[in-house]
C-alpha cells in the first residue's frame, strides 16, 4: 500500500524531496546575505537578483532572515510541484485516481 508519505506506486515522495531541498536553501540564502553584509564585493549582485523576487530579502541577518522563510516556502512548494508532475509522468501519466486502477489490497474483481 503506498502513501502520500512513501510515494504512490514506487515513486518518490514529494513531500520528502521538497523537505529536503527547502532546509539546504533556505539557510544557503541566509548564509549569503549575512556573507555579503560582511564584504565588499562578494555576493551582492547575486542578493540584488534574488531580493527583486523575494521581498524584503538583502545583506545582513534581518533581510537574511525574511529571504530564508520565503526561500524555504518557494523551494518547498516549487519543488513539491515538480515531483508531484515527475510522478505523474512515471506512471504514464495515469493519475492516481484512475477508474481503471485495481482497488487496494488485492486483484480487480
Amino acid at each position: 500500500m503506498a502513501t502520500a508519505e512513501t510515494g504512490r506506486e514506487g515513486g518518490v515522495s514529494a513531500y520528502r524531496i521538497a523537505l529536503a531541498i527547502a532546509i539546504v536553501w533556505a539557510p544557503a540564502l541566509l548564509v549569503m546575505a549575512v556573507v555579503t553584509d560582511h564584504t565588499a564585493e562578494y555576493g551582492h549582485k547575486l542578493v540584488e537578483v534574488i531580493g527583486s523576487v523575494y521581498w524584503g530579502y538583502g545583506p545582513g541577518w534581518g533581510p537574511g532572515l525574511v529571504g530564508m522563510a520565503w526561500g524555504f516556502a518557494d523551494a518547498f512548494i516549487g519543488i513539491l510541484i515538480i515531483v508531484w508532475i515527475y510522478n505523474l509522468l512515471a506512471r504514464g501519466g495515469k493519475s492516481c485516481c484512475s477508474a481503471d486502477r485495481a482497488p487496494e489490497g488485492g486483484a480487480e474483481s
